[in-house]
């Protein structure tokens, strides 16, 4: 699309002011708790809080038949409950870096007047959908709320199979 001349943009050819950073700080490694020989039956689990019953029986409808032996099973399934934390079965259980060791990145920019574009609407037959999407993502902490000049803009696109 053509545009006229005055409305054309331009990069600005200068350097951008270097900003301090915080340095990355090591992550230490954790206590890695000894294999046993002979892991309690993976049919005599406790369940706990995270790993319910329903949710074991998800991890195991995903290994198929003859696939492990028994024992193989019970190791998987100590494995898996000594690190249950770092599965996520829903969006709100989902973790995220902790700022200490990742610590915010702030872009460089050039002091100058923010542009506008125009957003590309969204349908009126899935907006609502969109919303809720877009609310449980806020939610859980995937999104946030944004107090910038600029703003991503949203390309909406309803998959066959929903």
């Amino acid at each position: 699309q053509y545009k006229p001349k005055e409305l054309r943009m331009r990069p600005v050819p200068v350097s951008a002011p270097s900003m301090p950073r915080e340095p990355y700080k090591p992550i230490p490694e954790p206590d890695v708790p000894d294999m046993p020989h002979h892991p309690p039956n993976w049919r005599n689990y406790p369940y706990s809080e995270r790993l319910t019953r329903e949710r074991v029986a998800v991890i195991m409808d995903g290994i198929e038949p003859d696939f492990l032996s028994d024992d193989e099973t019970s190791l998987l399934m100590w494995v898996v409950s000594q690190n249950e934390s770092a599965i996520a079965f829903e969006d709100s259980e989902r973790g995220t870096f902790k700022p200490e060791y990742f610590p915010d990145y702030t872009m460089e920019v050039v002091p100058h007047t923010p542009w506008q574009e125009r957003t590309i609407p969204i349908p009126l037959a899935i907006r609502g959908e969109v919303e809720e999407l877009l609310k449980k993502q806020i939610e859980s902490g995937n999104l946030e709320p944004t107090y910038s000049s600029y703003r991503s803009s949203l390309f909406v696109v309803k998959k066959p199979k929903g």
